[in-house]
């Protein structure tokens, strides 16, 4: 529950960071900075993923 918890936090901050950046970027450059923040966002999951299955196991 605690690794769930973190990685929501983290997110959560990521999103509101990435939001405030947001409206200082031409379209191109957002289109960019969210196709990088999607692929971090994955990656963050899988291994939140796996580390939840590391601790059941």
């Amino acid at each position: 529950m605690n690794i769930i918890f973190k990685y929501f936090t983290v997110l959560f901050f990521l999103l509101m960071i990435g939001l405030i950046i947001k409206n200082f970027l031409s379209k191109k450059q957002q289109k960019t900075v969210h196709e990088l923040v999607s692929l971090m966002a994955k990656i963050l999951l899988l291994v939140a993923f796996l580390s939840l299955l590391w601790r059941m196991w």
